[in-house]
């Protein structure tokens, strides 16, 4: 994880911290395999500095900043802030635009992976089960 994460650029002073480190490999390491990630934690915990720390750094071989970036895809992002009123629609609209992105990108053989960010997943109303709709994309893997 420490190789790795140097390879990583820092953009904070407090970016160094093990939790960071390994939120970052996980987040690396689910992109490149496809499998789906959450991280849990309560606020403060750095999860989402992670993903902007990934997301600026894996930009693809001709413009991430390190040998070890420029080996792995680049990243097209798809941000979806949860809320009390986040619908199941929202999410689902969210996911169905990242897999139509993601065939394009696999049609013309690109190296590019879209990735969902699902932040504050724990706000919309649990009562309605909003997150419910994820289970059959999380079976998936496309995303």
């Amino acid at each position: 994880v420490k190789a790795n994460a140097k390879a990583i650029q820092r953009f904070t002073s407090g970016s160094t911290i093990s939790s960071v480190r390994e939120h970052i490999f996980g987040i690396v390491v689910s992109i490149v395999t496809k499998t789906p990630l959450c991280i849990i934690g309560a606020p403060g915990q750095s999860k989402t500095l992670s993903f902007q720390i990934v997301l600026q750094n894996l930009q693809g071989p001709q413009l991430s900043n390190t040998a070890f970036c420029k080996k792995l895809p680049a990243i097209d992002p798809f941000f979806c802030l949860g809320s009390k009123y986040t619908r199941s629609e929202d999410i689902a609209y969210i996911l169905d635009r990242a897999i139509k992105r993601e065939q394009h990108y696999e049609q013309n053989r690109m190296k590019t992976r879209c990735v969902v960010f699902l932040d504050e997943a724990s706000l919309p109303d649990e009562k309605k089960m909003v997150l419910k709709v994820l289970h059959p994309y999380l079976d998936e893997c496309k995303v």
